[in-house]
Formats: structure tokens, sequence, C-alpha cells
């Protein structure tokens, strides 16, 4: 079984360039796709763009998280491997309010999003504000969450409510659920299985995905590794749902929203 990971913070790293381009290799010789991350909030300038360039050139996908220090750049988003993009982080910047923030979308978030939809990226909802999301949802044209949990299974800022998982359902989108601790029940792998298990009975399948932010959060103890949490969830999606549903989950979604 492969994966589609729709979020991994490799390059915020401490590894070199060529340690991380070795594991990029390593992870695409396993037959599995990942939508590595560019985090430019504590980036500046000119070390955000040799992460964008090394993404560019040594991943077959990846995003941006936090596009404000782009928002008047939009040469980049002409980038084809370029697949969905953030506004913020989890605090408020020039373009949105964030999930620690208060603030709504302004004109550049926009203007932004626009540019987004003018070139088929999808907008990453994962780290906005209550108020940000519904200012946003209406405008983008592809919604994705790629790293987020259900409040319905732990009351966290950086989860989904019922209702705006139901928007980006309407709107074709997909949730990527996190085994990040915070975000599930009791912080551990049990609370992760019930996320995803609470998502497909809720809301169907086709728009569940997996979203590790592997490097960027501690992880769930036993769920640290694509290995582990491959065989994990493999087995309990399957014996629950089916062998169909297990492999749309696991990366048939995915691949179907992105069109790779």
């Amino acid at each position: 079984m492969k994966i589609f990971d729709l979020h991994n913070d490799l390059v915020t790293s401490c590894q070199s360039y060529c340690e991380k381009a070795e594991y990029i290799a390593k992870i695409r010789s396993a037959g599995m796709k990942v939508l590595y991350a560019v985090w430019s909030t504590k980036l500046n300038v000119r070390s955000f763009y040799e992460d964008y360039d090394f993404l560019s050139q040594t991943a077959d996908v990846f995003s941006i998280e936090d596009s404000n220090i782009i928002q008047n750049d939009f040469s980049l988003l002409k980038n084809a491997r370029l697949k969905s993009c953030s506004l913020t982080w989890n605090y408020d910047n020039e373009l949105a309010g964030g999930a620690f923030g208060k603030n709504g979308v302004s004109e550049k978030g926009i203007k932004f999003i626009n540019a987004l939809n003018d070139n088929g990226i999808a907008l990453d909802v994962s780290h906005l504000n209550d108020k940000s999301f519904y200012d946003s949802i209406s405008v983008a044209e592809k919604i994705i969450a790629t790293h987020s949990g259900m409040k319905a299974n732990k009351n966290h800022c950086r989860n989904l409510s019922e209702e705006q998982i139901e928007r980006i359902v309407s709107k074709g989108g997909i949730v990527g659920v996190a085994p990040v601790p915070d975000f599930v029940s009791g912080g551990c792998v049990f609370g992760y299985l019930s996320t995803v298990d609470s998502f497909i009975k809720r809301y169907g399948y086709v728009n569940l995905a997996i979203g590790t932010d592997f490097y960027g959060s501690d992880g769930i103890d036993g769920l640290r590794d694509y290995e582990s949490l491959i065989d994990i969830l493999s087995a309990y999606i399957s014996e629950r749902y089916g062998e169909n549903t297990t492999k749309a989950v696991l990366y048939g979604n995915a691949e179907r929203f992105f069109g790779v």
C-alpha cells in the first residue's frame, strides 16, 4: 500500500539539502507521493526562495504555507508543481487571520485567492480562523485542508467544525486528517483512528485524505513514519470499509483532486 501525504515539513528540518533530496528520492522510489511544504513564516526572503527553488527541482508536488511572503509575486504561482497555498500560518498577516488570530481575509488576500484560481492552485484552509475560512471559501475555486482534524472529536482551533467540513465537501475539496496529538482525542493512535472513522461515517470517504505534518509536529507515538502509518491505517480502514475505501483515503482521493 502507498500514500499521498498532503503535508510534510521536510524542508524546515535541520538536514542539509543533499539529505533532504535523498529523503525525497527514497519516498518517490517507494511509489508514494508527498506534498512538501515551504513554511515561510519564519524565513527571510532569501531563505524562502532557496527552499522554493529546491522543491521546484526535487519534489513532484509542493505547497507554500503562509503566502504572505509572496503576496506581490504572482509569477511564482505559475509553477506546475505548486499545488496548494495557505494564506497564513497560525497568526494574522496582511492576507488573512490565522487560527490564533482574529482578522478576516483582506483585499490583498482576496486578490491572492483570485490569483490561485487563475493558476489552478488549491487554497489550503488548514490554518485559517473561522472568519477567514468563510471569507475565502466562497472565492476560492479549489479548497483543501491539508493537515487538520475534526472539532467533533477534539475541540481545537486548528480543527474543522461540521459546517466547515460540509462546505469543503460541497465544493469538491478534500480534508487531510493529521496524526497530530493536539488534534485528536487522547492524543493517541485510537483517537486518530476514531477521527478517520467519524469522518467516513459522517461525510463518506471520497473527500478524505491524510496529511501527516511530519517534521512539523511531534506526531503520535506509533504513527511517526510512513511504514507504521500505512500499516495501521490500511488494516483499520480495510476491516471496516474494504480495500477500495482504503486506497481512496490513503492516496486515490488526493491523486484525483490534484490530477497527478
